[in-house]
């Protein structure tokens, strides 16, 4: 387990990835076709919404949801929650989280599907920006995985669990606590192929189009600052498909840094 020490904000705050056959401009080309998100086939225990203790602790925006959101796609299965899929030996994490008044939040990877103690692969506790006495902005936030010696690699054909917890005074822990599941694949000759040859926009499509939920999320991410209304459009597109079952978070702001 690696415990980072407190930050002043989550690094590289992104934003949420296309679906199957939505293509994404780089330039000016608009969005060309929508086809659905291929639907994971694993899941984990746990819940993709968590509980709202707003008077207390978070604080939503009109029209925007009051609990936090893990963003993985759906899963059919009571009690669980989609492992979205990924080629990145590190990749990266995304979920929603409404106004919080400490501002204190907990992500942590678990080495399997279970979050006993001992199972705790990766952790990091850290502070959202918020202006003295005022609440942190509600929007989509982000976390990738480091890439460096103190963090094991995930292993292809392994599922994985992973969570966000809002860290509030007073609140039974476990309250604010949302769920998310990752498995790592290995992608086949033709499709590696066909990643090498192509652009952002292409990559994103062929991720969507083979299920790699994680993948397509962060590349669209990357074009975010270029493209922010296309990008938007596209968020919306994939939020509100019937396999992800997102389109409550699909008008919410994405928290990125453009520098």
């Amino acid at each position: 387990m690696r415990l980072q020490s407190m930050l002043k904000k989550p690094s590289n705050l992104l934003f949420r990835g296309l679906s199957l056959g939505l293509v994404l401009a780089i330039a000016t080309t608009p969005l060309i076709a929508f086809a659905g998100f291929k639907p994971p086939k694993r899941g984990v225990p746990g819940r993709r919404e968590g509980g709202g203790t707003r008077d207390r602790c978070l604080v939503a925006a009109s029209g925007s949801p009051r609990s936090p959101i893990a963003l993985v796609p759906d899963f059919k299965e009571a009690g669980k929650v989609g492992a979205g899929q990924t080629l990145s030996a590190h990749p990266r994490f995304f979920w929603y989280l409404p106004g919080t008044r400490t501002g204190t939040v907990e992500f942590t990877l678990y080495s399997g599907e279970t979050e006993a103690p001992e199972a705790v692969l990766y952790q990091s506790r850290f502070q959202l920006a918020r202006a003295a006495g005022q609440p942190s902005k509600p929007g989509i936030y982000s976390l990738a995985l480091p890439a460096d010696a103190n963090v094991p690699s995930l292993e292809v054909g392994k599922v994985y669990r992973w969570s966000v917890e809002v860290l509030c005074p007073g609140v039974k822990p476990g309250s604010l606590k949302v769920e998310g599941g990752v498995e790592r694949v290995a992608a086949d000759a033709a499709l590696d192929k066909s990643l090498t040859n192509a652009n952002p926009t292409q990559r994103t499509t062929l991720y969507s189009e083979n299920g790699l939920w994680f993948d397509a999320i962060t590349t669209l991410a990357d074009q975010s600052c270029v493209e922010p209304e296309a990008t938007r459009k596209a968020w919306k597109t994939l939020m509100s498909d019937t396999n992800v079952n997102l389109s409550k978070v699909a008008d919410v702001p994405i928290m990125k840094n453009c520098q």
